[in-house]
Formats: structure tokens, sequence, C-alpha cells
């Protein structure tokens, strides 16, 4: 009956109910691999079906195949019908000009059931702790489970140089995993920072090489490997384990390393049409960009912004994006929307730039504010004479050392003007400047080390150090305004070894203007001089403690001196202590007064809650008490009697 229905199909020929035809055809074959239909019997079908192979045949014959064709093939008696019938297949797709989705149908069914031969690669026989390795990064990490990796990595031997090698080169290859694990990726990173730092650098260092290398090759292979590396080092700053100054320097680099923003210069780097380092730098900052949060990191995040602007809608105006009658209506719109929430994320209150000509001038007024020199150096050659000496070609050490090697020829001729036109060094020095501009940096440096041997110039490496060493100072004075100062105590007590015994203000004053200026020591002669006079006069005096430190060891000294009572160190002391004891009675009444009015709410409240109790109970019916079951088995003859 099947094959009766399949045979009318066919022979009516009509370009209708393609459902029911494909499934008669895979019922036939799904029969014939449980037996209950004849194998030439399904061939004898195909063969009906290639000698009209067009329209509704080819789809019939590809749904046949691709159910029982690799059964029919791999049998005995059946494998070179089959094999015939394929390759005719394969003629009439060659001989005939069929539509592209019917020659994609063949080609697939006949590769299904008869594979290329290919030459197979051998696996790659890895030890077994570089196998365990790979199975704790690439297939056992997830966020459920970070703790554990971290204690499993621990645990490999560091020490042999193939394995941390190894797991080095592991951890730095972030796009071999699934893209929601490269957060724990870095977790996994930050918890060994403290146990292996020098891996934890290494890898650091492997990211960023990377980064670099794929904007020095412009590939779309590489595509979704710098998207993941992007992510990666993102995550890694938010792991506090990269400087926000390189997260800013990696930004520059992706929209200028290789950027040609001047009009007719093609750049091989970045296409007009390439738009991917606009996705790298909003990945970059989605990722990270919103954890800037201290004033200096914000403000340099800023001035970044600024130049990514200029960069998108450079890329936007281009004409490769732009039309003669509408302007940048071919502009990919996930692309906008991309950079739009991007910003948005980061900055929500900033108010971007309507074009190109905006972003340029907001460009060169941040170029007067932060280089003002700049705008000076350039209009200073305009006001030189114009007769000029040729501008001669320098090498790379020149940019470092001509502000130094300038400062120091100066200083020696005003060294040898002053010690008049006798001085023999004279001729010397004038010679070095006459030919400080013709000739290189090293015959300078030999003929003014002629002149005086004491001077020595400064290296390319010393200049750096000295850079660098003005930076780290820089930073570490921005650090130091953050942190918050803690003031000084005003009053120090007297420590327990230089005072006998605690006495009020008014004890001090009067012990001490019973004492006379005769009964003091030898050694505080002065002290006691000034004391009895201004106790003869009818004042008193008031004793004071003083700590030093000594100079050598800084051990803790206390010398005693007396201060008269009119004096105004004295008369500070006393406003100090009525002002202290005034805060501490204003501090006692307002005490007092916020206990005694809690009271007094406190009893209110009682009274409103015992009337609001009275009012409810006067209406409320009175409620009957609950019924409590027996506890046990009833008692029958409670029950029944």
């Amino acid at each position: 009956m099947l094959r009766k229905e399949f045979k009318w199909h066919i022979r009516k020929k009509n370009q209708l109910n393609i459902e029911s035809k494909i499934k008669i055809v895979r019922f036939l074959g799904e029969m014939v691999k449980f037996g209950l239909c004849k194998k030439f019997d399904a061939l004898s079908c195909l063969k009906m079906l290639l000698r009209d192979f067009q329209h509704h045949q080819i789809e019939m014959a590809c749904a046949f195949i691709e159910v029982a064709g690799i059964y029919l093939y791999n049998c005995r008696d059946s494998r070179l019908l089959t094999n015939v019938f394929l390759d005719q297949m394969m003629r009439l797709k060659t001989a005939t000009a069929l539509d592209s989705r019917h020659a994609a149908q063949v080609e697939s069914v006949y590769y299904l059931v008869k594979p290329p031969d290919t030459v197979k690669q051998d696996a790659v026989v890895r030890p077994v702790i570089h196998e365990y390795i790979r199975h704790l990064i690439f297939k056992e990490l997830c966020k459920q489970n970070v703790d554990r990796c971290i204690k499993m990595m621990r645990r490999i031997n560091w020490d042999d140089p193939e394995v941390s090698n190894y797991a080095i080169k592991c951890m730095s290859k972030a796009y071999l995993l699934r893209f929601p694990h490269i957060r724990c990726l870095a977790d996994l990173v930050s918890g060994l920072s403290s146990y292996q730092e020098r891996a934890v650098t290494m890898v650091i260092d492997n990211v960023f090489e990377d980064i670099r290398a794929g904007l020095e090759i412009h590939s779309p292979k590489l595509a979704q490997r710098r998207i993941a590396m992007a992510k990666y080092l993102g995550e890694l700053y938010n792991y506090k384990l990269v400087e926000s100054t390189n997260i800013l320097n990696t930004l520059y680099s992706i929209i200028s390393l290789g950027v040609s923003t001047e009009e007719g210069v093609y750049s091989e780097l970045d296409p007009p049409d390439s738009l991917f380092r606009l996705k790298l730098a909003c990945m970059l900052l989605d990722t990270c960009g919103q954890y800037f949060t201290s004033s200096m990191s914000r403000k340099k995040l800023d001035y970044f912004l600024v130049f990514f602007q200029h960069y998108y809608w450079y890329k936007k105006s281009h004409p490769v994006f732009s039309r003669v009658e509408n302007t940048a209506d071919l502009f990919p719109i996930l692309v906008d929307h991309m950079y739009r929430d991007c910003v948005a994320n980061v900055r929500p209150k900033l108010k971007l730039y309507k074009n190109l000509d905006q972003a340029k001038e907001a460009i060169e007024k941040l170029k007067e504010e932060l280089y003002p020199q700049l705008k000076a150096g350039m209009q200073a050659p305009a006001e030189t004479d114009t007769n000029l000496e040729p501008i001669r070609e320098d090498s790379e050490f020149d940019d470092a050392l001509s502000d130094d090697s300038s400062s120091e020829r100066e200083s020696r001729t005003r060294n040898h003007d002053a010690g008049g036109d006798d001085d023999p060094n004279t001729e010397d020095a004038n010679n070095a400047n006459e030919l400080a501009n013709t000739t290189d940096w090293t015959e300078n440096e030999y003929m003014l080390e002629d002149c005086e041997p004491l001077v020595a110039e400064r290296s390319k490496e010393d200049l750096e150090f000295e850079q660098m060493f003005e930076k780290m100072a820089a930073d570490s004075y921005q650090e130091r305004i953050k942190e918050t100062v803690k003031p000084n105590t005003k009053d120090i007590p007297v420590p327990m070894m230089a005072r006998t015994s605690k006495k009020s203000y008014e004890q001090i004053t009067t012990a001490s203007g019973n004492q006379s200026g005769g009964e003091k020591e030898a050694a505080k002669n002065n002290a006691s001089n000034a004391a009895g006079n201004t106790a003869g006069s009818g004042g008193g005096v008031v004793p004071f403690v003083l700590m030093v430190r000594s100079g050598k060891g800084g051990k803790q000294q206390f010398k005693q001196f007396v201060a008269p009572s009119d004096s105004q160190l004295a008369i500070n002391l006393k406003l100090q202590e009525e002002k202290t004891r005034e805060e501490k009675e204003r501090v006692k009444r307002l005490t007092l007064n916020i206990t005694e009015r809690i009271e007094e709410e406190d009893y209110q409240e009682s009274l409103m809650q015992s009337q609001r109790s009275m009012s409810q109970n006067h209406y409320q019916r009175p409620s009957k008490p609950k019924f409590r079951h027996q506890k046990g088995a009833p008692d029958a003859d409670l029950i029944f009697n």
C-alpha cells in the first residue's frame, strides 16, 4: 500500500503536498532499516526518482538517502547498487542546472554516505600534568568552583619550568574559554597572585602582547580572539591586577596605532570600512570603565572619551559610510547603538558631539589646556628671522638629550665668558658651540669632554630613569592627597613618671603661690628668679612640664618650668578648662532632657494604648473560649454512661 501511494505521487507529477511525499519516503526508509521492506524494493523506488530528477523528486531522493543511504551502502548485498545510484545522482547534478538549494542538498547527502578521504591527523600526546592543567582551566573552571581550581593550581609543581610555563600559557589563552567564563579565569589568576607573583606577571605581559599583536595584524580571523582578550584585560583590571594607566594606554593604542585621519591616506591596519576597533574599545570600556572611581583616573578617562568620540565621528563621516544626499545613512546601526550605550554606561551625563567639527574643536581646546607650550612653540619660529639654517636630521637620541645638552652648553659658555678673554679655554668652548648645530651629538660630547672632563653627559638610560622617577613621585603624591590625615591631639597628658599626684588648676595656683623663689634648685635659677619676682609682686605661678626628645636615641625627657598666672599660656589653659567644663554641663543637660522627653512619650503611648483597648473591648462581642481536644484515647465509660 505504501509503494502504491509512492507510485501514485510519481505518476501524478504535481508540485503540491511536498510534506506528504517526504513523509512517505522517510517512512519507507525507516521500514528498510527495520527489515519490514526489502532492500531492492526501496532501491527500485530510488531508481524511479532518478529517472525524472527535478523539483520534488530531488527532495524526495535526498530525504530517502539521508534516512536509509548509510544502511544500504554498508550492507554487502546492496552496496554496489547504492554506489551506482549515488554516482548517477552526482552526474545528474553536474549535468543539469539545479537550484543552489537543491545542489547543496545533493552534495550533503552524497558526502554523508560517502565521506571524502582525508588525511587523519595524529592526536597530540601531552604529558599527564599538562592534560590535568588543561582540564582544570578549559573544562572544570566555572563560577561555582573557582576556589577549588585555585587550590588545585596551587598544588602543581611551580618550581618545574616546563610545568609552570605551560600553566602560564594556558592562563594566557582566554579566547579558548567560553565568553562568560573569562571572568572566572581572571578570578583564578587573582587568587594565584598572592602565591605566584612571577607567573601572574608573565600572564599579564602575554595579554598585553597578544592585544598589541592583534592591532598590528588586521585579520578578520582574529576578531573573536581579540574581543576575548580585551574582555580578559578588563576583568584583570577589575580584580586589581592591572593599573588604570595600562588600560588607558591600551585604549589609546586601539584608536591611534596605525590609524591615519588624513584625507587620501589609506591605512592597512585600520581600513576605512573596518569598524572593529570601535567594537574593541567599547568592549574594554564596558568591562572596566565604570570602575575608574578615583578622581585622577576619572579625569584621564574623560580626556580619552574626547579622542574616542573624534575617532567615532571620523569613521562615521568617511565617504565609505556617507552619501551626497544623506550623510551617514550607510553606517551600521548596531555599531552606533553599541557606541552610545558604551558612553552612556561610563558617563551617563556626558553630552555627545554631533559631528566631526565639534570633536576637532574639543581636541584643540584640550590641547591648549594641557599643552600650552605647544602653541607657544609653534608661534616662536614665525617671529624669528627669515634667514634660518637648514634643519639637520638628528638621531633618536637627540630628542631625549636636546634640552639637557643645550642647558649644559649655555652654562659652560657663561663660565668661560666670566673668566675673561685671557682664558685659554674660551676659544675651545666657542668652537664647540659653533659645531653644535652641524655635527652629531657624539662629536659634541667628545669636544666638550676635552674642554671640561669633569662634567659627564647624561645617557638615555639616565633620562628615562629620571622621567620614570618623576612619574612615580607624581603618582605617589596624588595617592597621598586622597588619604585622610588624622588630626593631632591637642591635649597630651603628662606621663605618670613625670607627675606625682593629679591636681586641679586651683590647687596648682595656690601651691605655687606659697613657694618662694629661693626654694628652687640651682639648675633652674632663671625660672626661679622669674617666679620669685612674680610672687613678690603679688601674682602666682603655674608649673608646666615640657617633653623633649634627645637627638641620638630619641628618648623622651621631661623638663619642668613655671609660668606666671597672668601670662598668655596660663590664661589659655584656664579658658580651655572652663570651655570643657561648660561643654560637659551642656551635654549633661541635653542628655537629661532627652531622657525626660523619652519617658514622657512612653507614658503618653501607654495611656493611648490603654484607652484604645478599652474602646475596642466596649464594642467587641465577648469571645467564646476555644475548644481544647482531649489528649489520648477517649473514655468510653464517660461517653456512654
